[in-house]
This record gives structure tokens, sequence and C-alpha cells, in this order.
């Protein structure tokens, strides 16, 4: 393995340990308010979007108000980010790295929302 490749790894693992810590502690936060999601495919697929329904669906179950929002084309990322926003979703949530630049856009524009934008990598041994 290359030390570019390790580094890589390190960094991405480093990523994903933040990202379930401060899942964790926020919890209790996201089921009392209201959080949307968008999808890049179907909520059907048996996979990554099929995945992050059934986030929701656990968010819903805990008492949080939420939406999604699925098969949504590149052309529709930030309108439907700032619809979510205006409508008071916080956070709004990009379900795949899709959705960065879209993010980046809006989040100035309402500096009270979070906006969220979750990917995936293959995983690795640490042996």
């Amino acid at each position: 393995m290359s030390a570019s490749t390790s580094r890589r790894r390190r960094t991405t693992l480093a990523a994903t340990l933040v990202w379930a810590l401060a899942g964790l502690a926020a919890a209790p936060a996201l089921a009392q308010g209201k959080v949307a999601m968008l999808l890049p495919g179907s909520i059907n697929d048996q996979s990554w979007n099929a995945g992050g329904y059934a986030a929701m669906i656990k968010l819903k179950a805990k008492g949080a108000e939420t939406a999604y929002s699925e098969n949504v084309p590149p052309a529709d990322h930030i309108e439907t980010m700032k619809d979510y926003a205006r409508r008071g979703f916080n956070p709004v949530i990009g379900h795949s790295g899709r959705f960065l630049s879209a993010a980046q856009r809006v989040g100035p524009e309402f500096e009270k929302t979070t906006f969220i934008v979750g990917s995936g990598a293959a995983g690795f041994s640490m042996a």
C-alpha cells in the first residue's frame, strides 16, 4: 500500500469517526426537530438511497418531522435545498457527495440552517 493510499484511508477513518460521534451527540436534538434529506436515487434501490431513507424512518419514529426528495436531478439540487431551508428544516441533508456544491452555494443564504453532505467510501482493513 502506498503512503498516499494509507494517508487517505486514515483521513477517511478519522472523518467517519467524527461523523459518527457528532451523529450520536445530535440524535436527541434531531428527534425533536425537522429533518430533510435529498437523495440522488430511488429509496427502493436496496442500497445507498434505501439506507438514507431508513435513517429518516428512524428519526420519524423518534418524533422528528421528516421530509425527503428522491431522484433529485443536479439541476434541482440548489432549489430543493432552499425550499427545505425556507420551510424550517434543519438540518438539510444531501445524501451523496453530489450535493456538496449546492450546499456550499446555499449555505451562506441560510445561516441558521445546517447543511450536511454525506458520502461513502470502500471499506478497508486496519491489519
